[in-house]
């Protein structure tokens, strides 16, 4: 994602994007098949090439889904498109925009 974005990430002098899972929930709702509602919150930083964190944020992604109760799949579309949405919020917001491509490079 980062890459379509025209973010080098093979540049040593660039920013390095450090991620923490802050938060994951998972909630299902039974009737006769299941509601699915996930909850994805991210801790993400940039740090410069001095080690120095330049641009600080959380972001969370939210997400529902519907299938079969109980079921595996169904739990795991629901955290990773909750967590793709997630990531296309922080990709999206212009500070961290600003920061990677200019602040966080001197």
């Amino acid at each position: 994602m980062l890459r379509r974005a025209t973010l080098d990430t093979h540049d040593a002098k660039g920013p390095r994007l450090q991620l923490r899972l802050d938060e994951m929930a998972v909630h299902e709702n039974v009737y006769v098949n299941s509601g699915y509602d996930a909850r994805v919150t991210l801790d993400a930083a940039l740090v410069n090439a001095r080690g120095q964190v330049c641009w600080h944020q959380s972001v969370t992604g939210q997400s529902s889904n519907y299938g079969d109760s109980g079921a595996a799949v169904n739990y795991q579309e629901t955290v990773n498109h909750a967590l793709d949405r997630a990531v296309m919020s922080l990709v999206a917001d212009r500070g961290f925009q600003e920061a990677a491509c200019r602040s966080c490079r001197d």
